[in-house]
């Protein structure tokens, strides 16, 4: 089901094996869901602006902080584990979320002053919610692209599809960078990177992962997006931790990965942190994936960066194949998923 590289096309049609889905602009993102009806307009970072007579506004890092109709609307408020709050537009705070190991795991509405809490599944999708004595007030079932069999709904809950808000305007899933569409099962937007690079967040040793539109590299029932961006692992810690060895190992293009090192918090978890005596001693320029992955370190948030599979030494002009090396340990701390 893989489409081809859109951004390189004029605006026309984007067909499936079935009927013509979707039109697009040059640039690859796409303008009208002929499925739906819905038509969506760009701003110059490629980011909606609206849709179905909303309006979406975002902060200075990308993230959508308000979305209006006229004189109503829903005002975002961020910390660390992602939205905790919604206000109407003049403040007023209509509901707050609790986050566990950086999870959605409760919400109390403002308005009723009720309680509702969240069992979801190993890849955060929200599928059963209770009220605070335990009743069910919302049960659904999810297929593998997202899409949502509902068996009770009597609860107010927009965040489903790996605990990501649901447009009920369009029925897109917001996932910070770009926007998911669960009937069509891909993006509708090709991913990107900070810094330009050819294939953004691509392994090269996958194919799957070449597709800008893709989600989480066609294997929806054990992986899920972090952000947009990043895939995770679901599953066991030890799935997670050969996930993560991957990872490291494709964001070492240039033999960075040596200058990468292990450390045990009092805490009893291994991180892996920057060696940054060899670091400094490094010469030559560094790739996007080493850049990215000491951002991630700093700021102890997930990353997926992935650069190629060998290099060439310097010094001895032999082909290295980093993936055989055993330069890292499976883990570092993240913010939720691979402490897990």
């Amino acid at each position: 089901m893989g489409w081809p590289r859109i951004e390189r096309w004029p605006k026309t049609a984007c067909a499936d094996t079935a009927n013509t889905r979707a039109a697009n602009t040059r640039a690859g993102n796409m303008t009208q869901d002929l499925s739906t009806g819905n038509n969506y307009n760009f701003d110059q970072e490629n980011r909606i602006t609206g849709a179905a007579g909303y309006t979406y506004t975002c902060d200075a890092d990308g993230n959508r902080v308000e979305k209006s109709n006229g004189t109503t609307g829903t005002l975002y408020w961020y910390m660390t584990p992602g939205i905790v709050a919604e206000s109407d537009l003049a403040g007023n705070l209509q509901s707050e979320y609790v986050f566990f190991d950086g999870e959605r795991v409760a919400r109390k509405d403002f308005s009723s002053g009720s309680v509702a809490y969240y069992f979801s599944d190993t890849l955060k999708t929200a599928s059963v919610i209770t009220d605070a004595t335990g009743n069910i007030k919302s049960e659904s079932d999810y297929y593998p692209w997202g899409g949502e069999l509902q068996f009770a709904n009597s609860d107010s809950n927009h965040y489903k599809f790996t605990g990501k808000e649901r447009d009920s305007e369009s029925g897109l899933d917001y996932f910070g960078a770009r926007y998911y569409g669960n009937s069509l099962g891909r993006f509708i937007t090709p991913d990107w990177a900070a810094k330009a690079t050819a294939v953004p967040y691509a392994d090269f040793a996958d194919p799957q992962s070449l597709n800008l539109y893709t989600y989480v590299i066609n294997t929806p029932t054990t992986r899920f997006d972090a952000d947009g961006h990043d895939v995770v692992l679901s599953g066991t810690k030890d799935d997670k931790a050969q996930e993560q060895k991957r990872i490291v190992a494709n964001a070492s293009a240039k033999g960075e990965a040596d200058l990468f090192k292990t450390n045990t918090g009092k805490d009893g978890k291994t991180r892996l942190v920057l060696d940054k005596k060899a670091a400094a001693d490094f010469k030559g320029k560094h790739s996007v994936g080493y850049d990215k992955l000491v951002k991630a370190i700093n700021s102890q948030k997930t990353a997926t960066v992935s650069i190629a599979a060998t290099f060439k030494d310097p010094k001895t002009g032999a082909t290295i194949d980093v993936r055989r090396k055993e330069m890292v340990a499976l883990l570092w701390a993240t913010r939720t998923e691979m402490q897990r």
